[in-house]
């Protein structure tokens, strides 16, 4: 099994296969069915991750189609492997001949350059033939995001690219050897820039090693394109045959609202104070989305713990669904929609291209009593992340930028100031209870 080296995602599930491709940021399948770019030296992030997510749940897309197409018949790739095995042999028993003559390429053919451009040409003219009559042969997988109106397209490398790469390395060393026999560094301009070439080669991989020895990186399967469409295809079906949870969801309903347990009517839509009935033809409520997000902060900066959206508190404790929500959810107005727009609201307020599927998971669930809801489990960051949020409607209905939430028993909180939300992730369990009633201005959900 071929295998590569790629960063490890500290923040949540872990990689386990990469596509083989000719491009410079590796293709990347995690463990939960996800898969990213990695990011390249120069293309910064604003959580400084080292990966770039096409895509972070399932849900948000369709099944990924699988095509190739090749200008290259049986016939040729018999005939390719059999002109660079009898190649292989000649320049082999070459190297022998020389060997018991006890001389050189040099001394033995006198310089001949006729001789030495016909070796050269037949070592190379299969991968010619090749590189010109295989321009259309490609494997590729495409990947349809319902937020999205073209696909992503993965190309990975084909036989023809993984035959080459193999063959044309043997007979690079092996040919270097034959010509570079006893005098490598006397050998004519030919002999010197082969040996240079390979000098090259080898640094490259030495450069390679000491990248991959400096970063954490982890090992994992390299695979074809047939390949990764397999392992995604197969890790797609596993996550979406996970039992729903149903009576897990009943559990929630009869729980109480703690520092990890939070419930919310809605995202957009507007419930009446006084009755709990929904109100019809409503503006998209902000308000209300504001709320979403600054639970979700205050438990990353906290504890974690979970968000169901669906369950309303007062006047009495009911399930009403998310489905008053489809309408504020994009144009399909779908279960999917509005997952994908709730995944862009986290991601556009926390400025991550990341934390959902990190940190932030969200599954859409039945209940018992029809309707659907919304779970957001949520997983503390780690003690040198902070998850600083913008609000669109704060302070008398104005947006603000770098809000800072935690966790107060039941309630969300907000502390006033970068500086004073340091200084209360920094200090102790016991001191955080006492400081927080004085410095923190409590939110009303």
């Amino acid at each position: 099994m071929r295998r590569a080296r790629v960063p490890v995602n500290p923040e949540g599930s872990q990689p386990v296969a990469v596509l083989d491709t000719d491009s410079i940021m590796q293709i990347v399948l995690f463990e939960n069915s996800t898969i990213a770019e990695e990011r390249t030296v120069d293309d910064s992030s604003v959580d400084d991750s080292d990966y770039h997510f096409l895509y972070t749940n399932i849900s948000e897309i369709q099944e990924p189609k699988y095509s190739e197409s090749s200008s290259i018949s049986n016939a040729m790739k018999i005939g390719y492997y059999i002109h660079n095995v009898l190649y292989i042999i000649g320049i082999i028993s070459l190297f022998i001949f020389l060997l018991i003559m006890e001389t050189d390429f040099e001394a033995y053919f006198n310089g001949d350059m006729f001789v030495l451009l016909t070796i050269i040409a037949l070592g190379i003219a299969p991968e010619i033939f090749l590189h010109f009559k295989g321009k259309n042969h490609y494997t590729r997988m495409l990947i349809k995001k319902y937020s999205r109106d073209d696909p992503y397209t993965l190309e990975g490398k084909t036989w023809k690219d993984t035959a080459t790469e193999k063959f044309l390395l043997a007979k690079f060393v092996l040919t270097w050897c034959v010509l570079t026999y006893y005098f490598p560094w006397h050998f004519s301009f030919a002999g010197i820039c082969l040996g240079l070439f390979g000098a090259l080669y080898i640094l490259s991989f030495l450069q390679q090693a000491y990248a991959n020895y400096k970063s954490d990186t982890i090992q994992v399967k390299l695979l074809t394109t047939a390949e990764f469409y397999e392992e995604v295809s197969k890790r797609r079906v596993f996550e979406l045959e996970k039992e729903p949870t149903a009576i897990s969801i009943e559990k929630i309903f009869r729980m109480r609202e703690s520092q990890t347990l939070e419930f919310k009517s809605s995202i957009w839509a507007s419930y009446r104070d006084d009755t709990g009935d929904l109100v019809t033809k409503a503006n998209k409520n902000l308000k209300t989305e504001d709320s979403v997000i600054k639970t979700i902060a205050g438990f990353l900066n906290t504890e974690g713990g979970k968000l169901v959206i669906g369950i309303q508190e007062r006047p009495h404790l009911r399930i009403v669904g998310i489905e008053a929500d489809l309408p504020y959810s994009g144009k399909e107005k779908s279960i999917e929609s509005f997952q994908n727009s709730l995944q862009e609201l986290i991601r556009n307020a926390t400025h991550s291209d990341t934390i959902v599927g990190t940190f932030v998971f969200i599954k859409i669930e039945p209940t018992q009593a029809g309707k659907k809801v919304c779970v957001i489990d949520v997983k503390q960051r780690h003690h040198d992340k902070w998850t600083w949020v913008d609000m669109k409607t704060i302070d008398g209905g104005k947006p603000a930028k770098e809000q800072f939430y935690v966790r107060s028993g039941p309630q969300t909180k907000r502390i006033s100031s970068q500086e004073s939300g340091h200084e209360w992730r920094s200090s102790s369990t016991e001191l955080r209870n006492n400081w927080a009633h004085e410095n923190e201005e409590e939110i009303v959900h």
